[in-house]
């Protein structure tokens, strides 16, 4: 599946709907950019929560080819955490074993990447006061979805 959405469109989000559960990733995918551009974070700057300068660039744990600005690496951890909360309550509701199979894996890779991405923020993120608020809170709820997706991940194996 594949989604987009653009700072200059707030709101319109375009997607892939070829299977229901990267249909609901997508979804909520998508809207967390949009949560984040409602705050005044675009993926290529900011005008408050991030001030690290746009030339000073990181790792990102989703577009792994390149090192990008604080705010796109922001927009990846911030949308895929998200994601990886649905991956968790969607395990947790699923009873059909395939489909639990699939979750599982779209759970573990999303896991992994949550993790490295939270170290990049943690280390590397400049923040105005808005910004010392809302990444405790973000910071505060990643670790909480994280430390679930580790639950349910060994639980499911074994």
């Amino acid at each position: 599946s594949a989604s987009h959405s653009v700072d200059a469109r707030f709101g319109v989000i375009g997607l892939t709907v070829n299977c229901p559960l990267a249909t609901a990733q997508a979804i909520v995918h998508e809207m967390a950019h949009h949560k984040l551009r409602a705050f005044g974070v675009a993926n290529e700057n900011a005008i408050r929560i991030i001030s690290n300068p746009q030339d000073e660039l990181y790792p990102s744990p989703i577009v792994v080819d390149r090192p990008r600005p604080m705010t796109a690496v922001l927009h990846a951890q911030y949308s895929f955490i998200h994601v990886t909360q649905l991956d968790v309550h969607m395990l947790e509701q699923e009873d059909d074993p395939q489909v639990r199979s699939d979750i599982r894996a779209l759970l573990a890779r999303n896991a992994s990447r949550m993790e490295q991405g939270f170290e990049t923020l943690r280390q590397h993120a400049r923040t105005d006061a808005a910004g010392r608020a809302f990444l405790g809170a973000f910071f505060a709820w990643s670790r909480d979805v994280l430390a679930s997706s580790r639950t349910m991940l060994a639980s499911e194996r074994g």
